[in-house]
């Protein structure tokens, strides 16, 4: 999987680089150089994606199948899909909500009012 890193710069999304491979030197040099300007941290792309061929980053909006809201959330290692569901909070790996059929809808910075459903 190649690393894509994406970042909200208070106006639009910035993609970092694609081509090729990026070492972790790359990632931390992209981070602090955005980190100086007050730009957020990158997300990172989960190497997978949704039920229209999305790809998914840390940081985006979901719609399950049953029309609850989540977020894509990196935390313990990996990515995770939490949802608010039915008042309480429901964490899946997002492998297992790919495979249930989410749909990205947004993300934390563009479409905030979708956080929380």
């Amino acid at each position: 999987m190649k690393i894509e890193l994406r970042a909200w710069n208070g106006k639009k999304m910035i993609y970092g680089p694609t081509g090729g491979q990026v070492s972790p030197g790359w990632i931390l040099v992209f981070c602090e150089a955005y980190k100086n300007r007050g730009i957020p941290d990158p997300m990172l792309y989960s190497g997978l994606r949704d039920k229209n061929g999305t790809k998914i980053f840390g940081g985006d909006i979901f719609k399950t199948v049953n029309n609850y809201i989540g977020e894509v959330v990196w935390q313990n290692g990996g990515f995770d899909a939490v949802i608010m569901e039915k008042g309480h909070l429901d964490v899946e790996s997002l492998e297992y909500a790919v495979d249930a059929g989410i749909e990205i809808i947004g993300n934390i910075y563009e479409s905030p009012e979708l956080e929380g459903g």
